[in-house]
């Protein structure tokens, strides 16, 4: 897809989140989370789907709570499951669940997982091969098998959505942090700030493009 489309695509969401932020947000308190988060996702659904949303959308919402409840039970013990993978397979699942919210986070990961699949079947019902649009059009004309439904093999379909899944996990909370306080940083310090927050930014692009 190249530089050139994500490099658009950051600054056209840059712009409307001005617009937005223009409109609604002027000369009283406000919280921009939701209009920052639909922004950021808006880039990394575009690369995934060529789809963006409106602020919101109920659709992206839906999207935003689901990522942000998986990411509060993953910032508690249950990274402890990463760091000592042998203890899904030796403790009991109710020591699991007590200690760990194991079950919370597996669940919000299968709904997170489901939604990725409604995109691909989406993409499935719409693909043109001499036309590919995005990752998943040129990841579905990459992989032609198909299971007995029509759908992608279960492997292939695994990785999909863990591509998408882990894109969304990484970059949107990373990124929603820096913007955040990058804002902030700027409303206190107006005179002093730009060129510190303009390298911030052009390395946040950077993190992207790579």
């Amino acid at each position: 897809m190249g530089k050139t489309f994500l490099g658009d695509a950051i600054e056209d969401e840059a712009s409307l989140l001005m617009d937005h932020l223009e409109k609604n947000c002027l000369d009283k308190p406000v919280v921009i989370d939701s209009a920052l988060n639909t922004a950021i996702i808006n880039v990394l659904w575009l690369m995934f789907t060529s789809k963006r949303y409106d602020v919101g959308d109920p659709e992206i919402v839906q999207y935003v709570q689901v990522l942000d409840i998986m990411l509060r039970v993953t910032r508690k013990k249950i990274f402890l499951l990463d760091v000592i993978p042998v203890l899904p397979k030796i403790l009991p699942t109710f020591i699991l669940n007590s200690l760990f919210d194991f079950d919370v986070g597996e669940n919000y990961f299968k709904e997170l997982t489901k939604m990725s699949e409604n995109k691909i079947r989406e993409h499935l019902t719409s693909l043109d091969p001499d036309n590919p649009r995005d990752i998943i059009d040129y990841y579905l004309l990459e992989k032609t098998e198909r299971d007995s439904n029509g759908f992608l093999t279960h492997f292939d379909a695994q990785q999909l959505c863990g591509m998408m899944n882990d894109a969304f996990i990484a970059g949107l909370d990373t990124t929603a942090s820096t913007l955040r306080w990058m804002m902030l940083y700027l409303t206190i310090y107006p005179d002093v700030s730009m060129p510190s927050c303009a390298s911030l930014l052009t390395i946040q692009i950077e993190f992207y493009h790579q």
